[in-house]
């Protein structure tokens, strides 16, 4: 019996040798998506970088929304870079790099067109118009201007934290496939609570850019394709509300 479990412990331990990145991106993504709900979206984490910055002289509005962008960064980008680099492994393996954006942006130019449209198209639903833009009501160009630069930094990091850390982190134990439909699980629950469309678009466009960061070795050109329709839907919705 003593040496069945000798056995047990050698084989536990090797398995947990093997696997330690898998381990490290599990957990590592589990806190993160835990620290997004019950930290950030809570207020809570905004509440506290008010507090360091002080006055911005910003509406209550953008405020709110450029610390919530400023958390997405926070644990999306720069703490899974800090394990990545602690483990003595480089981010720009897992994505964060512009290589073969040259070579593959007309597949991402292509994949724009059916999505750019169908955005077009449901931005003259009611409830599309209740949820975007996120900043519902800007006083001026400037500070539309300032919610769309912090917009995309948290779609870098959002790329990065599902096409790039979790898809290239579990690759090379689940395989490729396995990988993307891990990452869609949680990537697909982040949006529940918008409308019905773009969570079920979520599936598809999650599925495809999880790929094609796989085949590219990069998220730049989904980072790009994803910033570019989520600046489109905040113009095309602000247009129909005759913001202009």
């Amino acid at each position: 019996m003593a040496d069945e479990q000798m056995i047990s412990k050698e084989q536990l331990f090797g398995w947990l040798s093997r696997h330690r990145e898998l381990i490290v991106v599990v957990l590592t993504s589990a806190v993160g998506l835990i620290a997004m709900q019950y930290y950030v979206k809570s207020g809570v984490f905004g509440s506290q970088i008010g507090g360091l910055v002080g006055n911005t002289g910003w509406s209550t509005e953008l405020s709110r929304l450029v610390r919530w962008a400023v958390g997405c960064v926070v644990f999306y980008l720069i703490v899974p870079s800090i394990v990545l680099l602690l483990a003595g492994r480089s981010p720009r393996k897992y994505g964060l790099n512009l290589e073969g954006l040259t070579r593959h942006w007309r597949t991402y130019a292509m994949l724009f067109i059916p999505v750019g449209l169908g955005v077009a198209l449901a931005s003259g639903m009611p409830k599309f118009q209740s949820s975007y833009p996120f900043l519902h009501n800007p006083v001026d160009w400037r500070e539309l201007l300032i919610w769309e630069l912090c917009y995309l930094a948290q779609f870098v990091a959002l790329e990065f934290f599902f096409r790039g850390f979790m898809v290239h982190g579990l690759r090379p134990h689940v395989g490729s496939t396995a990988a993307v439909m891990i990452m869609l699980l949680p990537y697909v629950m982040i949006h529940f609570g918008k409308p019905l469309l773009e969570t079920c678009g979520a599936l598809i466009a999650g599925a495809v850019l999880g790929f094609l960061s796989l085949r590219t070795g990069s998220i730049a050109g989904g980072a790009i394709l994803h910033v570019t329709v989520a600046v489109e839907m905040d113009l095309l919705a602000l247009f129909r509300k005759d913001w202009f």
